[in-house]
């Protein structure tokens, strides 16, 4: 450190070395400082990771700028604040909060830490005592009332990144102002409230794991009776079908739960890609363990050749996504987000006008970056339908209003992200219970003789072909995606084409402009930190250009409808 001269560098050096830090975490500390110049060290010490309504994301080592024990200890000590100040001690106390980490390096440290926090402040804590999926966390902390849930998982992002997930005391990820008021209150708890040695092991694991309590095989038991009364599976039905599926939780923690859950349903034939079955905080098979990226579900695609099944079906590492591929006509076909959403949303309908309920009370919500399809079959068929900002937080609060203040009932909502929260029980998007229901709805086609893609057909001939054109750009630099959203707003004039195609309406979620409404403004809520633009075409072409709030990444989502496939490909 003597060669370092900024005084603000050094003061926040000095900080970083007053923090106790496991073996591994001290040589790398001692490493960058010696291999890195003033400025890589500014980005590593002066930045902090930004705390938002996803929590923390970011790339582990060391730094305020990246995930490990001590910004782990800061958030938590800023957490813990929020929640003394908001509910007070008696509150916390006995309602406590609950932790859960899922198979990446360094999870089950980070939530150990997080818990000798709480501990230190009289908290009840709940600690699962393995690996978890994210939705099991969600569904426990609503299950057991607690005020806070924290799931350390950075679900598919690549291997060297972490996070730190918050949900609320409804049971939902937390929104604004809430964020803001937790970053406040980090800010000023910035010093080591206690010595490691109170609670912590030189590994920065509990001492004393009684001092917590371990609740995972009584959720464990309670998601499976949940969903099982809930969903009403044909059990018969699914025993005895001959389809066979395969499965990978893409080296993530969702075999155990996805096991547990076949046995609710019923279905025997699910077959496991046996080099992905285990956690593996490595994700050795695959370059980004993300069932959207390309190559992901290869090694799921040739174990379904080798046994002649015609279904794969994928989860993310933490399990709350769901994705899947069918061979149809003796080729593989991955089915995109909007594609399942449409296809679980079409199976809700006419599950729910068997009923015959008032259509008119049932609501399904999406976000303003996934397909029209949806907004066209609840028209035609009567159904109620709304849309949100995108990000899961927005839509489960929003299910949350319509089922408890305008007494609906949110049937189902989707995000194009792979998302599905099909459950009540889960606040959040639900991987386990979305392959749940696609197994029992892949039985039911199969055994019509059925495919998914003709489902998919049946639908599009009743509400016609949305064609997508859906990407990203890596963009690294924050500063640099604001000047490529500034550029096009020019000051407010905006463009009026893309090449040659005109523009007619503009809807910018960032300033909350809208140009087709009267007064200009949106009647979606600004986003204000995030940058999302919004342009539909003269020849009905929508296109979202948004950026990514937990990646580095400039995506685009571009989509039109004509009367055939054929026609919308080409004008797409």
């Amino acid at each position: 450190m003597d060669n370092i001269k900024d005084k603000e560098l050094l003061s926040s050096i000095t900080l970083w070395h007053s923090y106790e830090k496991p073996t591994y975490l001290i040589q790398e500390t001692e490493s960058v400082i010696n291999e890195n110049n003033e400025n890589e060290l500014k980005s590593l010490f002066l930045n902090r990771l930004r705390f938002g309504t996803s929590g923390l994301r970011g790339q582990m080592g060391p730094g305020f700028n990246a995930m490990n024990v001590v910004t782990i200890m800061q958030t938590t000590q800023g957490l813990c604040d929020y929640l003394l100040n908001t509910y007070g001690s008696i509150k916390c106390k006995e309602r406590g909060i609950i932790l859960g980490f899922d198979g990446r390096h360094h999870s089950e440290s980070f939530a150990h830490v997080a818990a000798s926090v709480f501990l230190s402040k009289n908290f009840k804590v709940y600690l699962f005592g393995q690996n978890v999926a994210t939705p099991i966390l969600c569904y426990s902390n609503l299950k057991k009332k607690c005020l806070c849930g924290i799931m350390i998982t950075a679900s598919h992002n690549p291997k060297l990144d972490n996070g730190y997930k918050v949900y609320a005391e409804n049971g939902a990820q937390i929104i604004p102002p809430v964020d803001k008021n937790i970053s406040d209150c980090i800010l000023k708890n910035l010093k080591q409230w206690d010595k490691r040695e109170k609670n912590l092991d030189e590994d920065f694991y509990l001492k004393d794991k009684t001092l917590v309590e371990d609740i995972y095989y009584e959720m464990y038991a309670s998601y499976m009776l949940d969903i099982k009364n809930e969903f009403s599976f044909s059990v018969y039905k699914n025993a005895n079908s001959k389809l066979s599926i395969v499965y990978t939780p893409l080296h993530g923690i969702g075999k155990k739960f996805v096991q547990g859950i076949m046995h609710v349903v019923g279905f025997n034939n699910l077959l496991i890609v046996p080099e992905q079955a285990l956690p593996d905080a490595e994700f050795t098979s695959v370059i980004f363990p993300n069932p959207e990226e390309k190559g992901a579900l290869d090694m799921s695609i040739n174990l379904a050749d080798k046994v002649k099944s015609p279904l794969v079906v994928a989860n993310d590492p933490d399990a709350d996504r769901f994705a899947c591929a069918e061979k149809y006509k003796n080729k593989w076909r991955i089915f995109s987000g909007d594609e399942l959403g449409i296809i679980f949303a079409y199976h809700l309908m006419n599950k729910y006008e068997k009923k015959k309920v008032d259509k008119s009370k049932h609501v399904f919500i999406c976000t303003v970056v996934c397909s029209r399809m949806l907004k066209k079959l609840c028209k035609k068929r009567g159904f109620m339908y709304d849309e949100t900002l995108t990000g899961f937080k927005w839509l489960i609060n929003k299910a949350i209003e319509y089922d408890e203040k305008k007494q609906c009932n949110t049937l189902y909502c989707y995000e194009e992200a792979l998302g599905h929260a099909l459950t009540k029980h889960v606040r959040d998007k639900c991987g386990i219970s979305a392959l749940a229901l696609w197994v029992e709805i892949a039985v039911d086609l199969y055994e019509k003789n059925l495919t998914f893609n003709d489902y998919l057909e049946s639908i599009r001939k009743e509400i016609g072909y949305f064609v997508s054109n859906n990407g990203y750009y890596i963009v690294l630099d924050s500063n640099d995606i604001t000047s490529i959203f500034n550029e096009f707003r020019e000051n407010g004039k905006y463009k009026d084409k893309l090449g040659s195609y005109k523009i007619i309406n503009i809807r910018d979620l960032t300033l909350g402009y809208d140009s087709s409404t009267s007064n200009k403004k949106s009647v979606i809520m600004s986003t204000p930190y995030s940058q999302n633009i919004t342009l539909t075409f003269e020849n009905t072409a929508i296109l979202t250009i948004r950026a990514s709030g937990t990646e580095p990444k400039v995506k685009w989502y571009g989509e039109i409808a004509a009367d055939t496939y054929e026609h919308a490909k080409t004008e797409i």
